[in-house]
């Protein structure tokens, strides 16, 4: 029997907010630039929402176990992972591996690594994870049309073929969604915050000191994690994209 436990998730548009959707059919629409949809509910996607989320743990890991001024890392289990192989990695991101500061990505069987904290959470290559990054759904269905236009560098003034529209959500605007989290697998015999037993890999590693307790994890990996995002979305330059976000406990 498996048990969950589910938070819910709000995230509050302080600006104009977008998570931009597929360019549309010509001739369908005037729209250049159109917000995501499923169906015809306004979403912010989860791989949106779990991207960004996962960029916060990272920063998190690295701000709090990596010492910086010596080059190494407190508690070498809690080193992130980039989730790309060596093939289809950028050479920046090789650098940041080379340094030290990322490993390559956690995958399962892995023999010569460890499962990272965030991979625990969110699942590894060949390996699922505990917690189940939710859809956010707008509460009340509300969208502006703005128009864009491009500067001819010469002229100084809007170029030929270069305005169109796009959509953004106006501000004070709600989406919501519920994130869940495995609390025990009686048939694996895996239990949220304790080790797995991985007969392939090195497993949890960061988990058995006992530093990272089931309501720590939730707290400061889970929680405090998500509340902290603070810009989400695109167009960001453009003054887009500051948002609020809360998670509470449904159970």
């Amino acid at each position: 029997m498996r048990k969950w436990r589910e938070f819910e998730i709000k995230l509050e548009t302080l600006t104009p907010f977008r998570i931009g959707g597929e360019r549309p059919i010509p001739g369908t629409t005037d729209v250049d630039s159109p917000v995501v949809r499923v169906g015809d509910r306004i979403v912010v996607q989860s791989t949106s929402l779990k991207g960004a989320y996962r960029a916060e743990l990272e920063r998190y890991l690295i701000d709090t176990s990596y010492d910086k001024a010596n080059k190494k890392w407190k508690d070498q289990w809690t080193q992130p992972c980039i989730p790309a192989d060596e093939r289809s990695i950028s050479n920046d991101e090789k650098k940041l591996v080379d340094q030290g500061i990322y490993k390559y990505c956690c995958s399962y069987p892995g023999f010569d690594s460890s499962i990272c904290p965030i991979c625990y959470l969110l699942g590894a290559r060949g390996l699922t994870g505990f917690a189940s990054v939710p859809f956010l759904n707008m509460e009340i269905e509300e969208i502006a049309r703005l128009q864009f236009i491009g500067i001819d560098r010469v002229t100084g003034v809007s170029a030929k073929g270069r305005i169109g529209k796009f959509e953004v959500i106006p501000e004070g605007n709600t989406f919501k969604g519920n994130l869940y989290l495995l609390q025990e697998d009686d048939i694996l015999g895996w239990k949220f915050g304790k080790s797995r037993s991985l007969s392939d890999s090195n497993g949890d590693k960061w988990l058995e000191s006992g530093e990272w307790t089931e309501e720590k994890i939730i707290k400061d990996l889970i929680i405090d994690r998500l509340q902290n995002l603070q810009f989400f979305g695109g167009f960001k330059s453009r003054g887009c994209g500051r948002v609020r976000i809360t998670v509470t406990p449904v159970n």
